[in-house]
């Protein structure tokens, strides 16, 4: 693929220890949103500091394949948990889906940024107000409003594709949104 220094943008994440599940949505929607306003790049290749590469040559291949295809899908999932594959695409072993959860690692280009990013932003102020309720509620519709759960709305409509397998793993790490060390194995 011949990735150089300069293709690469990092981006500071929001820590807010004491909600860490609205500091993931703020995260992504502004990463996003420095993205369309400071970068010229058609894709945006989101990583969480929590991603693991089974094998980095199949990324590689991965990504060069999705992008020959990227009229084709809105989001391209690398890591995800519980998709449940609707339709095939023209990729051996990549499926439309439905269900993916997880924001560690996706594929995203500058037509379909703006309206990933308002889902993030949406996500992180339904969360700020779902703070104010008393439990067992908050927990509820908090779980809800995380970012990796609003946005299945997406998926229903536009084109989630991902691998399934995935070759981007969530490894075992400390996660500010459960407040506790966490191996989702995906």
């Amino acid at each position: 693929m011949g990735w150089g220094q300069g293709d690469f943008s990092y981006f500071a994440a929001k820590h807010l220890p004491d909600f860490g599940a609205r500091g993931c949505a703020l995260s992504h929607g502004k990463a996003i949103a420095d993205f369309l306003f400071e970068e010229e790049k058609p894709f945006l290749l989101m990583l969480e500091d929590d991603f693991c590469v089974r094998t980095a040559m199949d990324v590689a291949q991965d990504l060069e394949a999705a992008i020959e295809q990227a009229s084709l899908w809105d989001v391209y999932l690398l890591a995800h948990n519980a998709p449940i594959p609707i339709a095939r695409t023209p990729l051996q072993g990549v499926y439309r889906v439905v269900n993916a959860r997880t924001t560690a690692a996706y594929l995203v280009g500058r037509p379909y940024a703006s309206k990933l990013m308002a889902v993030f932003f949406r996500s992180a102020e339904m969360l700020r107000q779902v703070k104010e309720i008393p439990s067992p509620a908050r927990e509820i519709a908090g779980g809800l409003f995380r970012c990796d759960m609003l946005w299945n709305q997406l998926q229903q409509s536009d084109r989630f594709w991902a691998r399934i397998p995935s070759l981007i793993l969530q490894r075992p790490s400390y996660s500010d949104v459960e407040k506790k060390m966490v191996d989702y194995k995906v």
